[in-house]
C-alpha cells in the first residue's frame, strides 16, 4: 500500500518542475534543450530529493500509513511556503536564495509532522498495534 501513496506523492515535484519549466520558456527563456535540461530535468531532482529521501525511509522503516502521509503533506508545504516566497517580492541581488532553505526546511517540517504524528498515534493506542492496511481494527465479520 505504500508504493501506492509514495508513487501518488511523487508527482507533485513533476508538476510542479513542469510548471516552472513553462514559467520559464513563456516569461524568460526561448525553449531549448539546454533550458529544458536544467530547469525540468534538474529542477526535478532538486525538488523531488526530500520526497525520495522520506519515500526510502517509509520502504526500510515500514512506517504507519497516517505517517507516510503526513510525511509528504509537510514536504509539499515546505515546497509551496518556498515556491510562495520565489512568486513574491524579489531579492535585490536577483538570486533564488530562498531555495537554499527549501531542503532544511522539508527536513524540519517532516520530523515535525510525522514526529507528532507518531506520538499522537502512540498515546492514542499505546499497547496495541494500529495497522489500518492488515484490517487488525476492523470489526469481525457477521456470518
Amino acid at each position: 500500500m505504500n508504493l501506492k501513496i509514495i508513487s501518488a506523492y511523487l508527482i507533485i515535484p513533476v508538476v510542479f518542475a513542469s510548471t516552472v519549466f513553462i514559467y520559464a520558456i513563456t516569461n524568460k527563456y526561448q525553449f531549448s534543450a539546454d533550458i529544458m535540461m536544467s530547469v525540468l530535468v534538474k529542477g526535478y531532482f532538486f525538488y523531488s530529493a526530500p520526497y525520495f529521501l522520506w519515500a526510502f525511509l517509509v520502504l526500510i522503516a515500514k512506517v504507519r500509513k497516517q505517517v507516510t502521509h503526513i510525511g509528504f503533506i509537510g514536504l509539499t508545504i515546505a515546497l509551496l511556503l518556498i515556491a510562495s516566497v520565489w512568486l513574491g517580492p524579489r531579492d535585490p541581488s536577483g538570486l533564488p536564495i530562498q531555495w537554499m532553505l527549501y531542503w532544511p526546511l522539508a527536513g524540519i517540517l517532516l520530523l515535525v509532522f510525522a514526529g507528532a504524528t507518531t506520538i499522537y498515534l502512540n498515546i492514542k493506542a499505546p499497547n496495541k498495534k494500529f495497522n489500518m492496511d492488515s484490517g487488525a481494527d476492523a470489526p469481525p465479520p457477521v456470518n
